[in-house]
């Protein structure tokens, strides 16, 4: 059986990582990234420790391809370290977990239409996500008072004209 399967030719895959950047981060539920919350010598330790681990974790599982998908934010800093540190044989995607809604009619019920985006994008084109943390900010419905929304996030639309624009090469997955 298993030469039926290809068992071999079987490789594991983490798509969907979250650095402490990210606000739920150790199932945290509050709205901001724990660096907001801890001056920046205790993140950096935090952060470090945290890529070592990442890194063990990788390789003792044999993970062969990868993803950091922080909320809403792409760090280079993270992604530029990572990629410094794997294995020639391991392979980082840069990424990105957007918050997202559609947009209907009744602006009431934009709870309801509520998802997230994993937005898997090609490394040549990295630099491009740098951009997205700052539409991101600019664009997000707390920014707009329209919307009857109490968190962070944007319109399927403008995820969708942001990679278009940006000429970004990325696969986008609910």
């Amino acid at each position: 059986m298993k030469d039926d399967l290809n068992i071999d030719l079987w490789n594991i895959w983490d798509l969907h990582i979250h650095s402490p950047r990210s606000f739920d981060y150790l199932n945290r539920t509050c709205d901001k990234s724990i660096i907001d919350l801890i001056d920046k010598k205790e993140f950096e330790k935090i952060k470090n420790n945290w890529i070592k681990k990442l890194i063990s974790n990788i390789e003792k599982n044999q993970i062969k391809l990868f993803s950091i998908t922080d909320h809403n934010l792409f760090d280079k800093n993270y992604y530029e370290s990572i990629k410094s540190l794997i294995n020639q044989n391991v392979t980082i995607i840069p990424g990105i977990e957007v918050d997202c809604f559609l947009l209907k009619e009744n602006k009431k019920d934009i709870f309801n239409n509520y998802f997230q985006l994993l937005i898997h994008i090609n490394p040549n084109d990295y630099e491009k996500l740098i951009n997205f943390n700052d539409f991101f900010c600019k664009n997000s419905s707390n920014n707009k008072k329209n919307y009857k929304i109490n968190f962070s996030a944007l319109t399927f639309e403008q995820v969708c004209s942001f990679f278009t624009e940006h000429e970004v090469e990325c696969n986008i997955s609910v």
